[in-house]
């Protein structure tokens, strides 16, 4: 599904069943970090269409930060009093957006809705699958799980990921950008020469653009499109399954049909 997305009151021709408004919450604001969002909302949008044709669906994005189109607390206040609403935040894990800033933009801007607030899609149990079949492309390779990290202390679900994959016989490893292990010390992890990099973020924004290669030695913004990469010692294959519109609008479309 391409081109603009249908006015958040807008009936689209041919539904007869009821209607879905579902906003998906991302941080913005630079376009690095918007553009995978939108395009998972119109992806999302074309396969609901798909997969339930019947109920007249509405996808938007919604930004947390930023000042352009599309700002979280404006699109709240344009969607008419008393319309049902599921959140789907478009992070990796829970943290501060999720936990404390998307309720509190509710309270402010939401309250004439009925809103249903779904966990961040980075914690779908799909999306270990999802990664389990990017390893099977590189059957000899460890895997290195990359994440954001909570500054409030709130321990990552990353961890618990990566011991499931050493549970299943593979060196995998978890470190983070703002807490402990951190990125830059990835090489003391204990991984082998070949390795299948997993990077849980949502956009483009500085910390693949930059904080993710330097910590391998590369090229500021070389990996956003993933691929391998020779360095000293090591051979990488970075992949980015959270700014995949059709691996993410897959699994959201089975979140939100089932629920």
């Amino acid at each position: 599904m391409t081109g603009p997305l249908p006015r958040p009151d807008s009936r689209l021709p041919g539904r007869t069943g009821p209607a879905r408004t579902v906003i998906i919450a991302a941080h913005g604001p630079d376009r690095g970090t918007a553009d995978p969002t939108r395009r998972l909302a119109r992806v999302l949008a074309g396969r609901l269409l798909w997969q339930d044709p019947q109920t007249d669906w509405r996808v938007r994005p919604a930004f947390l930060r930023g000042d352009g189109p599309d700002l979280f607390p404006d699109v709240l206040a344009a969607l008419p009093a008393g319309t049902d609403v599921t959140i789907l935040p478009h992070f990796a894990a829970g943290g501060a957006f999720t936990r404390r800033i998307i309720p509190a933009r509710l309270t402010e801007s939401g309250s004439h809705l009925t809103v249903s607030l779904l966990p961040p899609l980075g914690t779908d149990p799909a999306v270990r699958g999802e990664i389990a079949a990017t390893l099977a492309a590189h059957p000899g390779s460890d895997l290195l799980l990359v994440g954001h990290g909570s500054a409030d202390g709130t321990p990552s679900p990353l961890l618990p990921l990566a011991e499931s994959f050493r549970q299943n016989g593979r060196r995998a490893a978890a470190v983070f950008i703002e807490t402990a292990p951190a990125l830059p010390e990835w090489r003391h992890c204990g991984l082998g020469p070949e390795i299948t990099v997993i990077a849980l973020f949502a956009g483009f924004g500085r910390h693949v653009r930059h904080d993710l290669p330097s910590a391998f030695g590369l090229p500021p913004d070389s990996l956003r499109h993933g691929g391998s990469y020779d360095i000293p010692g090591h051979r990488l294959h970075v992949a980015f399954p959270l700014t995949d519109a059709a691996i993410m609008a897959r699994i959201a479309a089975a979140r939100l049909t089932a629920a």
